[in-house]
């Protein structure tokens, strides 16, 4: 009987992971799997302030109905995303219009936001209705907030620019979220609010707000949806395709375990306060300021842990692949020397072979002592062990060895190197951290010559502003739009990429950036793909006259 039931559970336990594999299949075609396999995070923005659809619940987690859809849109693509949470609907507005998140898990669409954002999945919709006191005539309408009276909506939210656009006369004072609108419109100091009923009514509800009531609906409706960066033609295609999936089944289930009564505890039940004396209820109200200020601490310090943790993994996936790369970029120059010695040991190859193999065994060690150089001085920077020396410096001189260092080995491209420099012989002699200036600009003159194929360099260096500012200008690739916020970080997905096609461990521009912060200078950079970059050192000018 034992190993029957065994049998049973391993039979069901595979069925399962067919069926949810094949579900899969269904949904993604095989080049969208491979792109989400290759993706290392997806961002969807998270506002955990707008219950029921996604709030913070008493067990201080993430809940609500779309929250569960993203959970069912997460199986059904297998992949999990990363999760930004937002407490500003204002900074998850201009993060969605910068480019800094993927998706948006709930937004109202509007005419404006779809110039940057299409939207999927209208799974329900609820209606904007008008909030007064309870001793208002209930036949108040939006244009009676028009001279004395004030009505409260949340800034930046779908409502404030329809009633901006739809009722430019009426009196509009905005809060941070429906909440905030509501309490001040129990308290007083506003006549009016408007918000989607569904939300309206939670909110009464579980705040026991006995003094304010519904009076009518608007024609206007809530209607979420989950909004896509529009320039993101594949993720909207995942999107469109697993939203499109969801069985009535599936979206009946989600609405069944929201549909409940809120049960209000004996303490909020206004008969209770009455028995109580006037000490006991000090008493409870302290402790009760006392339990939401600590919910409020755990709630935020839980947020920034959720965040942590995925950054954590983030950071452990992208180190991985770095030393995975590490292995293949120590390997192969070790293996060009061991081989090509070996070779010499032969009597039978002639001088030009010999001269040859030389070369080889040459240029591995080089390659070799690059990649330990990286490697040593990026642990270095991190872990903060490096220091700055100051030296007198003759930077012309400096330019000029790093020039002619690089003119052969961008005339093996055909390509030319032109330096433009407008620093006199006086001013070219500073007090700065010789090695660190001089390790930059090899990264990028190298870089600019590694990622150009025809044409030319172009290195630019002036006075400015007590600045002084370098700048290498080439013709080459490019930096793609979606990579260009993350090059300088280290192990990044970007750097893993440029490793595979064009040799190195893609530490350079890391190394880089933190040398420029170590000597109070920083990096900039523009670029366009298949047209060229342009990066520019900028350091402070401090003469040795002046020291």
């Amino acid at each position: 009987m034992i190993h029957k039931t065994l049998l049973y559970l391993i039979l069901l336990s595979l069925t399962l992971s067919v069926s949810s594999c094949g579900e899969e299949a269904r949904v993604l075609n095989s080049s969208e799997k491979k792109w989400l396999k290759d993706k290392d995070h997806i961002t969807v923005a998270v506002f955990p302030y707008y219950p029921p659809y996604q709030f913070i619940n008493e067990s201080d987690n993430i809940d609500g109905i779309l929250i569960e859809y993203l959970h069912l849109i997460e199986k059904k693509v297998n992949y999990t995303f990363e999760k930004k949470y937002y407490s500003d609907w204002n900074a998850l507005l201009k993060d969605s219009k910068g480019k800094k998140v993927d998706i948006v898990l709930e937004m109202q669409e509007t005419n404006y936001k779809r110039k940057y954002m299409n939207f999927y999945a209208n799974f329900f919709e609820s209606s904007f209705v008008l909030v007064v006191k309870k001793e208002n005539n209930t036949n108040t309408k939006l244009n009676d907030f028009t001279k004395n009276k004030t009505i409260a909506v949340p800034k930046g939210y779908a409502i404030d620019d329809y009633l901006r656009e739809n009722y430019p006369n009426i009196n509009i004072k905005n809060y941070p979220d429906d909440i905030t609108c509501l309490v001040n419109l129990q308290s007083g100091e506003v006549d009016g609010f408007i918000g989607p009923k569904a939300v309206v009514n939670y909110i009464i509800t579980m705040n026991n707000f006995n003094d304010i009531k519904i009076v009518s609906k608007t024609h206007y409706n809530y209607e979420p949806s989950i909004a896509v960066d529009k320039d993101n033609k594949i993720l909207n295609s995942i999107i469109h395709k697993s939203v499109n999936s969801i069985s009535e089944e599936e979206e009946s289930n989600i609405f069944d375990n929201w549909n409940f009564n809120v049960v209000k505890p004996f303490y909020k039940k206004s008969k209770f306060w009455k028995f109580l004396s006037l000490a006991i209820l000090c008493i409870l109200l302290s402790v009760s300021a006392i339990h939401f200020f600590l919910k409020y601490k755990i709630n935020q310090k839980t947020i920034e842990l959720q965040i942590a943790k995925e950054k954590a993994e983030k950071s452990s996936r992208m180190k991985t692949n770095f030393i995975q790369n590490i292995s293949h970029e120590i390997r192969t120059p070790m293996n060009g020397i061991i081989g090509f010695s070996d070779l010499l040991k032969t009597d039978d190859i002639t001088v030009e072979e010999q001269k040859e193999f030389t070369q080889i065994i040459v240029n591995s060690s080089n390659e070799l002592i690059t990649s330990v150089q990286n490697i040593l001085e990026i642990s270095g920077l991190e872990s903060k062990h490096i220091k700055v020396r100051i030296e007198k410096t003759n930077l012309n001189n400096l330019l000029k060895e790093l020039i002619l260092f690089y003119t052969s080995k961008a005339q093996k491209k055909k390509l030319t190197i032109h330096h433009e420099n407008d620093i006199n012989s006086q001013q070219s002699l500073i007090l700065v951290d010789k090695v660190k200036i001089k390790s930059i600009l090899n990264n990028l003159i190298d870089n600019a010559i590694k990622f150009t194929n025809y044409g030319n360099i172009i290195i630019y260096s002036y006075i400015e502003d007590e600045k002084i500012i370098i700048s290498i200008k080439d013709t080459g690739i490019g930096i793609k739009k979606d990579d260009q916020h993350i090059i300088f970080e280290s192990f990044s997905q970007s750097e893993k990429e440029i490793s595979k096609n064009f040799g190195g461990l893609g530490l350079g521009l890391s190394i880089s950036k933190m040398n420029s912060e170590l000597i109070n200078g920083k990096i900039s950079f523009f670029s366009k793909e298949n047209k060229g970059s342009q990066f520019t050192l900028t350091i402070p000018y401090t003469p040795i006259e002046d020291a």
